[in-house]
């Protein structure tokens, strides 16, 4: 059993030269046949004196008579032959160094040129990939894709297991620049122990001042960060999420839950952070806090803190705070309530919003469906009304088109609130086109006799696709042919006037 190593083959005058790490070379007149992977090739030694690299195949077959290596391999084929994929041994250096201000690490190939100087074959170093990390966490990794790209894109057989070379490559320089750094470590990294992922290094360059591994584990941990690298250490930053609350049972019940957390995977912080600054009581504090690990990791991973603690605020001023914990333990894992619960914090977004839904609230069953079920009605009779105010505007010659022809007055609904108003009167729906109505999708004309709405058409591309009177009983023949002549000869006159303006 030979070792595998990297090897060489050069052309030059139609003859081709396999040169082997282990100092051997071969020269080989190569015969074309059907299949060369069953082809037995016999060498021929001869003295190489002027060589060029040029051309390069790959030949599985061809074994080097004295040390046994199977595969020779050389610079073109290596780096930029696509057709050539699968390698089973090549083998790539790294260079490591660090200064003032970063850490950094290069990969490189061996690969063989021909020195048209000394007529002797010499050693290369070419560069494929660059890791550079400085000392703030900035970090830019950097591949020679131009010069490079077929290589990286090749596969490595290891073990009869199959790996792209950019993918190996990107891992070992992690791995190995995150050795490295440790190895050398910067004042904030000194008190890191044992091995470390590269994400978590990263993670204490750009927090300097942390220094519990604990962290890397929290879940949120972004909306803490500016206040937990003044606490610096495990204790004290769990004494901040807890508001610094000074009762024993409330901090042994935090740290239980803290461990358990953990235990499982992660500790969710927001749920303490928030109970401790809104329930005052310490009885009711500590049954939140004893809430179910997991429906507590669930109900607050990723939570707007500050809706979530209006929320709770709005609340207070309907119930008092042993019912709005018992609302908070009644959430299940029903991914329903949780949905339910992050549409109504939701709703506490703007200051607007948030007024108009406490003038509105009425009390009513303290759980999260009664409670989204209220909100959400009085946001939409909000809405409603916001949308009664609504002003309508029409183009010039939709709004000249108001004439009174033949004992018929044509009106345009100016308001949203005129236009509901037209739907109970006609007892019909034609307040649900007001938004085709206001985007100009749609034109709608209330039509009144004796000063009394009786009728309404809607106008789709200058063409009514709809007249009717009340409950949407058709119009009468004679008044039909009434409406269809003031369209031809007041809607239509005026539009075609305006299209007319618009092109003079």
């Amino acid at each position: 059993m030979f070792l595998l190593q990297n090897s060489w083959y050069l052309k030059n005058n139609g003859l081709h030269h396999f040169f082997c790490t282990c100092g051997n070379y071969n020269v080989l007149d190569v015969v074309k046949v059907e299949n060369p992977y069953l082809d037995m090739i016999e060498f021929k030694r001869e003295e190489i004196d002027f060589t060029k690299i040029s051309e390069l195949t790959y030949h599985p077959d061809n074994q080097c008579d004295f040390c046994g290596n199977e595969r020779y391999l050389d610079m073109k084929s290596l780096l930029f032959e696509s057709k050539t994929r699968y390698w089973s041994n090549v083998k790539w250096d790294y260079e490591k160094k660090i200064d003032t201000n970063s850490w950094s690490i290069v990969s490189f190939l061996n690969i063989p040129k021909f020195d048209e100087n000394i007529q002797k074959i010499v050693i290369e170093k070419l560069e494929l990939s660059r890791f550079v990390i400085e000392k703030n966490g900035n970090s830019s990794y950097v591949e020679y894709v131009e010069k490079v790209k077929y290589f990286l894109k090749k596969i490595l057989v290891i073990d009869e297991e199959y790996f792209i070379v950019e993918k190996i490559l990107k891992n070992k320089m992690s791995q190995n620049i995150a050795n490295f750094m440790l190895k050398n470590p910067s004042e904030s990294l000194a008190w890191l122990e044992g091995e470390e992922k590269l994400e978590n290094i990263l993670f204490f360059l750009k927090n300097p001042k942390l220094r519990f591994k604990d962290i890397i584990y929290w879940q949120n941990k972004e909306y803490f960060l500016d206040f937990l690298s003044e606490y610096q250490y495990l204790e004290p930053s769990l004494a901040y999420i807890l508001n610094h609350r000074k009762e024993k049972s409330v901090r042994k019940a935090q740290f239980k839950s803290y461990k358990k957390m953990m235990s499982e995977g992660g500790y969710s912080p927001m749920a303490d952070y928030i109970f401790s600054r809104t329930i005052e009581d310490v009885n009711h504090l500590l049954r939140a806090l004893n809430m179910d690990t997991d429906i507590k990791k669930k109900l607050f991973l990723g939570c707007n803190i500050v809706n979530t603690y209006l929320f709770i605020d709005f609340l207070k001023k309907y119930y008092e705070e042993k019912h709005i914990v018992k609302f908070w333990l009644s959430i299940t894992k029903d991914d329903l309530n949780h949905f339910l619960l992050r549409d109504t914090t939701d709703m506490f977004n703007t200051k607007e919003l948030r007024e108009e839904l406490i003038k509105r609230f009425r009390k009513t069953a303290l759980n999260i469906r009664s409670i989204h079920h209220e909100l959400t009605n009085c946001s939409r009779e909000l809405k409603i009304e916001n949308q009664e105010k609504a002003i309508l505007e029409y183009s010039d010659f939709i709004f000249d088109s108001q004439v009174t022809r033949e004992n018929i007055t044509y009106m345009l609904p100016m308001s949203s609130k005129i236009l509901h108003s037209w739907g109970i009167s006609l007892g019909n729906c034609i307040y649900s086109y007001f938004h085709k109505v206001s985007m100009g999708k749609t034109i709608i004309f209330g039509l009144f006799i004796d000063e009394k709405l009786t009728y309404a058409i809607e106008i789709v591309n200058h063409k009514i696709v709809q007249a009717s009177s009340s409950y949407n009983r058709p119009i009468p023949k004679l008044d039909r042919e009434k409406i269809d002549k003031w369209f031809k000869e007041v809607y239509l006159k005026n539009y075609i006037i305006a299209v007319d303006k618009i092109k003079k």
